[in-house]
């Protein structure tokens, strides 16, 4: 709804009495008064005020009323002002007729009652603003015919133009000037522009190597016959010029909607295998855990079964894992932490990864080291990862009783490790795209091995990041299959930390000590807080659980704890707005309590939000309650 522009009356009389009580008058109506007391002080006001209305005396010092008000009304720019004389009693009928004649809009007799002044300039108002849309109207017509991206005409009964917009004289190749008044039909001969009762017409024409096209439309009077036309002519070339090359990219929308029906179909097998591979393991996990709570089983038994749950839960683990890091991958957020590697140590962790797989599937697992390796530089966690993924590829895709073969040679200027396996092999069409996400060897759902296909991706992505190479090679099915990465014996930086200590067996050896830690751990899935509160507990932290942001709360107004560990996404009040509001309370009450969140979305984005909301670090889910105590540790002992 816009506002309506104050209505600004100029208010010139040479008797400072009555210039004084009119404008009074006026002001507590709320009129915005403007005064002068001279005809010429009068036309300088004007000039630059631009009021709407002006009530001017008749007999002013220097120059008439009368002629004040002539050089108003003759003024374009100021024409639309509406003038009222004001004059004594005595003024004769002549001077009332002269005032109007000479473009006034009124004429008022003093004296004059205030109700009577206040009605007639409410009356001039009101005819004002009504001009004004008039006015506005009127241009918002004009831009817009002019403004129209078509050429348009408006034709009268016989076909003749009445007004043309710049385009359609354009179009037409004569000056907008000459239009007027010409038939259509002479300017561009074989139309049939007769004004009738029919309806629309269209035609196409080919014009100066251009293709117009004109449309025709009659305009009815009340009786609704036609009183006149109008023609819009649109320039149609590119439109024909692209029903020319439709057929060229007919051809290629074939190509491209076969492409997009395989993609399609490959989506439809990956959602079938991510069905698959994510409930697999929870009918494990679910099978044995509801074994153990109805049966007693025997101590061996019971040893099985924890194994496969926890192998399971691993397995379901690394699915999120790699779901995460090709979704980073896609995204471009993923990062890595460049620091001292030691090779042996990365393969070392990579063989124990799959040892127990290896050993129940009677498979034979061999190492070798030729020269002398040296650290290289690299982010130690994500290239134990890669040689992870292509060890457990290979036991995977290894039939019992085989052999896989990891072979670490020390180059002048890079390391080299060799996976070689007596596994299924690859098929020859298979090959060129196996570090393509999603692919398999078989991708249907009859496979016999597990997987979402992404670790091979994942590790071409990686090896890339650390500007290596990694390349496969199979003599064909049922010959086994070898993977060579190549990764450049960069000298380490300066300040890198020393070898190996961001590699995940390092990052495992050390026992945490949380005595008279007090842990505030918040989490809404119970399940979740009785595991960690244990946990935490047997590292000697005193842990105090809440189910969700309002109990965290009120626990923090009974004892500020040494640490706060909350989940994030928890209904009600989430984890951020619970930083929030612990960052918000004075330090003596806990605001600045180091603050550990729980995640399962660890997205990059999710990072950068998590620190910017107050949280000191995050842990993702799903986590070994050792990996959290660390974390506390951290935060807390410094």
């Amino acid at each position: 709804m816009t506002t309506e522009t104050a209505f600004k009356i100029l208010n010139v009389d040479d008797y400072r009495a009555a210039l004084y009580s009119r404008s009074k008058i006026l002001r507590q109506a709320g009129y915005e008064v403007a005064e002068a007391m001279t005809g010429r002080q009068a036309l300088e006001t004007v000039r630059r005020e631009r009021p709407q209305l002006v009530l001017l005396d008749v007999n002013l010092p220097d120059i008439t009323g009368f002629e004040v008000c002539k050089q108003i009304k003759g003024d374009p720019d100021l024409a639309v002002i509406q003038v009222v004389h004001m004059t004594a009693s005595s003024a004769g009928t002549d001077d009332q007729v002269r005032g109007l004649d000479q473009g006034a809009d009124g004429y008022l007799i003093e004296p004059l009652e205030p109700k009577v002044l206040l009605a007639t300039v409410r009356s001039l108002e009101r005819a004002y603003r009504a001009e004004a849309k008039v006015r506005t109207a009127a241009w918002h017509w004009e831009q817009t015919f002019e403004a129209i991206s078509d050429g348009v005409c408006l034709l009268d009964a016989d076909g003749r133009i009445l007004r043309a917009n710049a385009v359609f004289a354009r179009l037409a190749g004569i000056e907008s000037g000459a239009l007027a008044g010409r038939r259509l039909r002479d300017i561009i001969p074989g139309l049939d522009t007769n004004v009738g009762p029919a309806s629309r017409v269209i035609y196409e024409l080919e014009r100066g190597g251009r293709w117009l096209r004109m449309r025709i439309d009659p305009v009815r009077d009340a009786d609704g016959g036609a009183e006149g036309a109008v023609c819009i002519v649109a320039d149609v070339t590119d439109a024909k010029l692209a029903e020319r090359a439709r057929q060229d990219l007919l051809r290629s929308e074939r190509v491209a909607r076969t492409s997009a029906e395989a993609a399609n179909r490959a989506k439809d097998e990956f959602l079938a295998v991510v069905s698959h591979e994510l409930r697999t393991p929870l009918t494990a996990m679910l099978g044995w855990s509801g074994m153990l709570r109805s049966d007693d089983l025997a101590t061996e038994k019971a040893r099985r079964a924890f194994d496969v749950i926890v192998r399971n839960t691993r397995m379901q683990a690394q699915l999120v894992d790699d779901l995460l890091d090709v979704s980073r991958i896609v995204s471009g957020k993923l990062s890595l932490e460049i620091g001292v590697v030691n090779v042996a140590r990365i393969v070392d962790g990579a063989l124990d990864a799959v040892r127990g797989v290896a050993l129940a599937k009677g498979i034979e697992v061999r190492a070798s080291v030729e020269g002398t390796l040296r650290s290289i530089a690299g982010d130690a966690a994500r290239l134990q990862q890669v040689v992870s993924n292509l060890v457990s590829n290979a036991v995977k895709f290894t039939p019992k009783g085989g052999r896989v073969d990891v072979a670490v040679r020390a180059e002048p200027d890079a390391v080299t490790i060799e996976v070689r396996d007596t596994g299924i092999g690859i098929a020859p069409e298979v090959l060129p795209r196996i570090f393509e996400r999603f692919q398999q060897g078989d991708a249907s759902s009859r496979r016999s091995q597990g997987g979402l296909g992404l670790g091979l991706a994942i590790v071409r992505h990686l090896t890339a990041m650390h500007h290596g190479s990694v390349v496969a090679a199979s003599e064909g099915p049922g010959k086994g299959a070898t993977f060579t990465l190549r990764l450049p014996a960069e000298p380490p930086p300066a300040t890198s930390q020393a070898a190996g200590d961001r590699s995940p067996r390092s990052a495992t050896s050390m026992e945490p000590d949380l005595t008279g830690v007090r842990v505030l751990l918040v989490d809404d899935e119970r399940d979740t807080l009785e595991l960690f509160a244990t946990a935490l507990g047997q590292w000697g932290a005193t842990v105090v659980s809440a189910a969700d942001a309002s109990a965290a709360l009120r626990a923090f107004e009974r004892e500020v704890p040494d640490v706060l560990v909350s989940d994030i996404g928890m209904p009600g009040i989430d984890g951020y707005d619970l930083i929030r509001q612990v960052r918000a309370r004075p330090a003596a009450q806990g605001g600045q309590v180091p603050g550990i969140a729980l995640t399962a979305y660890a997205m990059g984005t999710d990072s950068g939000r998590i620190a910017d909301a107050g949280y000191q670090r995050h842990v993702t889910k799903p986590l070994d309650p050792l990996v959290l105590a660390r974390a506390i540790a951290d935060v807390v002992r410094g």
